[in-house]
């Protein structure tokens, strides 16, 4: 028997697909080494196409725990976007060279201005124009949106410090400011000195204050100031009930979050989407999965759209 031939014996035939006028051209032993590569190159092929499949396989689940890390962590992500771009569009603005004027020119100047280095009350002393109490609780609004507390707090010296008395709205502002940095202890501060001055608090600052407490997550310092609200006759409206589900979600009280959302619907305030993702979110960090789906068709049944 020729070389040919003792191949095709040891080979199953359909490895051997090599024509006959292929076999013919080759002849000798030449052609049935080049049999017995392409053969091997085939089995090879094979081999490395399984190795490859299950890294695929081992590449997509760690890809998926990735993701649930990335969607966890995304809404942290997303909070800031809105004071990222104030911030940048407020430091596009051009550096005053004269004291300010207007309103407006005293928010540039304001911006351009340094924290810790006294040149707040620099820009409020030498400004041509005397901000009263609206004026300073936008500026204060202004530092707030683009994330500069230490700002929003000195101007609120400085205001104090020209003989302006802050209102209810100043402070409500100064809080909510303090808020959107994480500072929940300087914002409770200020709500203290706002209870010493004997001015009320309302709605507004009530929901500032608890929101502040759930971006530090202190859900029981927020339940405490809840229960004071409700205490001084103040109601909660759809934005406080759904700021006090999101300090129980992030404080993982999931249970004292859903005796919040039933004392919602007792008070007949209707529930939003912001209300229900903070409701979900604690039901998954619990690993409450049925509750979840209730949940979720509670809010197909009000016919409130997800996001």
């Amino acid at each position: 028997e020729d070389e040919w031939q003792v191949v095709e014996k040891r080979r199953p035939r359909k490895d051997v697909k090599e024509t006959k006028d292929v076999r013919d051209n080759r002849g000798g032993s030449g052609g049935a080494q080049e049999v017995v590569k392409q053969s091997r190159n085939r089995e090879n092929t094979h081999q490395g196409g399984q190795v490859s499949g299950s890294a695929s396989h081992r590449a997509d689940k760690g890809g998926s725990e990735k993701g649930k890390a990335e969607r966890q962590g995304s809404r942290r992500d997303n909070r800031d976007k809105d004071r990222a771009i104030d911030s940048a569009a407020e430091t596009r603005r051009p550096r005053p060279t004269e004291p300010p004027k207007d309103l407006d020119s005293l928010t540039a100047a304001v911006q351009w201005a340094t924290p810790g280095t006294g040149e707040i009350a620099d820009v409020i002393r030498n400004s041509v124009f005397k901000p009263g109490a609206p004026a300073y609780t936008t500026l204060i609004k202004s530092c707030g949106r683009a994330g500069h507390w230490e700002k929003a707090l000195e101007l609120f010296e400085s205001m104090e410090a020209q003989g302006v008395k802050p209102n209810t709205i100043t402070y409500s502002a100064l809080i909510n400011a303090c808020g959107k940095s994480r500072q929940w202890e300087k914002a409770l501060e200020v709500f203290d000195q706002m209870n010493d001055s004997g001015i009320s608090a309302n709605i507004y600052t009530y929901s500032a204050l608890i929101s502040a407490c759930a971006k530090g997550r202190q859900w029981d310092k927020a339940l405490e100031i809840f229960e004071s609200m409700q205490s001084s006759g103040v109601k909660a409206d759809a934005i406080t009930y759904s700021a006090m589900i999101s300090a129980c979600e992030k404080g993982k009280q999931w249970q004292k979050a859903l005796e919040v959302f039933a004392q919602m619907q007792t008070e007949g305030v209707e529930a939003n989407t912001i209300t229900f993702n903070s409701l979900l979110s604690a039901c998954e960090r619990s690993g409450q999965w049925q509750k979840a789906f209730e949940l979720y068709d509670k809010m197909k049944e009000g016919e409130i759209l997800a996001d």
